[in-house]
């Protein structure tokens, strides 16, 4: 029984066929600004370690998100995934994808203090994976 609910949890049902596929299933993920890992996140409930911050009134550069499997190494995701962001408090910080779903974005300084952001993988309809809260701080301007 243990070993039927593993594997229903490590597959999904094409809606369709009724058939279980496998799914991108990341063990962890790096949010990476020009070539330096700002934050490495597990799963939710998991370690988080690192931060994001940005002015107020002002937006990172690109920050990519590349996820890790249980070796540590990178792993791309499948074709039919894709990343949703959300942004625990609105009004302090938003996240910008330049293409809707893709890996990765900018987040923007809305007013000062702290919120979190949680990053899903997205296929069809649910999360394969959902990572822990990434903390968020926007710092006031002129600081």
């Amino acid at each position: 029984m243990v070993l039927a609910i593993g594997v229903s949890l490590s597959a999904c049902d094409d809606e369709t066929t009724g058939i279980e596929d496998e799914h991108f299933e990341p063990v962890s993920m790096q949010l990476v600004l020009g070539g330096q890992v700002l934050v490495t996140a597990g799963s939710v409930g998991g370690p988080v370690q690192g931060e994001l911050t940005v002015a107020e009134g002002e937006e990172t550069a690109h920050i990519d998100v590349r996820f890790l499997d249980e070796n540590g190494n990178v792993t791309e995701p499948d074709d039919d995934v894709s990343l949703a962001v959300t942004v625990g408090d609105v009004n302090i910080a938003g996240w910008e994808q330049d293409i809707p779903g893709e890996f990765g974005g900018h987040l923007h300084g809305e007013s000062a203090g702290q919120t979190t952001l949680v990053f899903s993988v997205i296929h069809g309809s649910h999360a394969d994976w959902i990572s822990a809260e990434v903390s968020a701080v926007v710092e006031a301007a002129g600081s």
